[in-house]
Parts: structure tokens; C-alpha cells; sequence
């Protein structure tokens, strides 16, 4: 809320495992969907089969049952979300990165990483370019990570993000460490 309007800002929340990364993700993806309404949001891993009993099932368990929600389980999965009956759904896409090309022709308010470091580099870089969805006027990214050598360490713990990326007045990147 505090990014300037027409910004991006991209968070890497990284380092011990156990330190609550999935619950943020799951929590994250539905605050922001019940809040703006009309948005669409990407909550991604390398592959389904391990997106489906983390974030997916956290995103499941925080939703409040009396609130509106529509499941679709089947790929690609995803959950409409909404305060009530005047508001319009918002979109919460569970899909995996093995074929993050195929994710190129949507735009997103918001892009979740689970184990960004399993994930490519180029896939995340893509998938920033889709951060344009018209329900906000400010997007954003947050990659989840675990300590080893990877991008997300790269750009987060050393702070050596791609100069397309850190020399950019538009995008902002922090780094929150989990415990």
C-alpha cells in the first residue's frame, strides 16, 4: 500500500526452512485477492505435484468459509475469490514452472513463488513482464526461498538483482529473512 502508484516492488522472503514461507504465500495471494477485487494472481512452483500440499492446501485452510470462493481443481487450478455478491471475483492461479512460457499471455496484479530457488531466473524475469493487471495500480512479486545457491539468494541476500531490475526507479526489491 505504501509503493508508489505505478511501481512494482519484488520482496524475497528466504532462509530457514520451517519459517513459515508457504503460510505467507497461501495468506498473501488471498489477502490480496479479497482486497482487489478483479484481480488476477499467479502462486507458482517448479512443478504442481509439490505446489498442491504446500501453498495451495495454506491458501485453502486461511480462507474464511463464509465468504465466497469457487474451486477449480483440475489444471489449471485455480480459486475465485470475493468480499460478497457486488464485488467481482478475483482469480488466484495455482500453476506450475516447468512450462512458465505457457504463462506469458496473462496479465497478474501479483506473481508468488514458491522455492524460488528451483525456478529459473529467465522464468521469474518473464514473469514480471506480466505484472501490469488493471484491478491495482501498484504489482508486485514475492519469492519464497530456501538458503542454497541460486538466483533468489543472488538477488536477495546479496543484493546483486540484474541491473534491468536494481536500476530501475519503477521496481523496488527487499528482502525479508524467515526464521
Amino acid at each position: 500500500r505504501e509503493a508508489p502508484i505505478g511501481s512494482t516492488t519484488i520482496i524475497g522472503y528466504g532462509g530457514a526452512a520451517g519459517g513459515g514461507k508457504s503460510n505467507l504465500l497461501g495468506n498473501v495471494a488471498y489477502k490480496v485477492a479479497y482486497d482487489n477485487h478483479g484481480s488476477s494472481l499467479l502462486v507458482a512452483r517448479q512443478a504442481m505435484v509439490h505446489l498442491k500440499p504446500t501453498t495451495l492446501q495454506e491458501f485453502d485452510e486461511c480462507v474464511d468459509p463464509r465468504l465466497g470462493i469457487k474451486k477449480y481443481d483440475t489444471s489449471p487450478v485455480y480459486r475465485d475469490v470475493r468480499l460478497d455478491a457486488s464485488r467481482d471475483w478475483s482469480r488466484v492461479w495455482f500453476r506450475p514452472l516447468d512450462d512458465w512460457m505457457s504463462l506469458m499471455s496473462t496479465q497478474y496484479n501479483g506473481v508468488l513463488i514458491e522455492e524460488g530457488q528451483e525456478t529459473a531466473e529467465r522464468a521469474f524475469l518473464g514473469l514480471l513482464s506480466r505484472l501490469r493487471h488493471p484491478a491495482t495500480n501498484r504489482w508486485f512479486a514475492i519469492v519464497s526461498f530456501n538458503p542454497f545457491p541460486s538466483w533468489a539468494v543472488d538477488w536477495f541476500m546479496h543484493g546483486e538483482a540484474p541491473p534491468e531490475i536494481g536500476n530501475d526507479p519503477d521496481v523496488h526489491v527487499h528482502f525479508v529473512p524467515s526464521r
